[in-house]
């Protein structure tokens, strides 16, 4: 019995002093724990722009407070929860090609140091510009032709006219005598 509380007693004697030497020595000497990146920011588009081009950048800015190298995964979408479109991005800059006229799209990066620290950044979002639009067709074909003559008093007039982007028309009608 005496024999086991000496041996429990050295165990603990032991378990404290490695606890003691583990605690006390911190990180290995010249190192330092790893710190994450810092949280992207400063989007551009900026959060909330609207009439932004179809064929816009995307860039954004991130640093780590350990200078470690950057890589970024790119989340972009019409979805308020974008997928992943682009992983291990090395730049603060992406190009999602030709967007779609008058369409809100979300953007979210995710900075990843080298080693293993991440950190992700807000959702943003941005909505592209309108089409533009393009004027109507000149009237032409009129009804009764034009220099006509012998023309009934109460005529109907009429004309051919359309519009490239398929808007309704209206018309501003003038006629008199010379």
């Amino acid at each position: 019995m005496k024999r086991r509380v000496l041996r429990n007693l050295a165990i603990l004697w032991a378990l404290l002093g490695f606890f003691i030497f583990v605690t006390s020595c911190g990180t290995p000497s010249g190192t330092q724990p790893n710190t994450p990146p810092s949280k992207p920011g400063n989007p551009n588009p900026a959060n909330g722009a609207t009439n932004v081009s179809r064929t816009t950048t995307l860039s954004w800015s991130c640093s780590d407070p350990d200078n470690d190298t950057l890589t970024f995964d790119i989340y972009f979408g019409t979805d308020q929860n974008p997928p992943l479109v682009k992983s291990n991005h090395t730049g603060t800059s992406y190009q999602p090609g030709t967007l779609q006229y008058s369409t809100k799209y979300y953007w979210k990066i995710i900075a990843k140091d080298s080693n293993g620290a991440s950190t992700a950044g807000d959702v943003w979002s941005f909505t592209t510009a309108s089409a533009p639009n393009n004027s109507p067709s000149k009237p032409s074909n009129p009804s009764p032709a034009n220099g006509a003559t012998d023309v009934s008093t109460t005529p109907t007039l009429s004309w051919s006219c359309s519009d490239p982007d398929n808007d309704t028309l209206t018309f501003d009608i003038y006629f008199g005598t010379d």
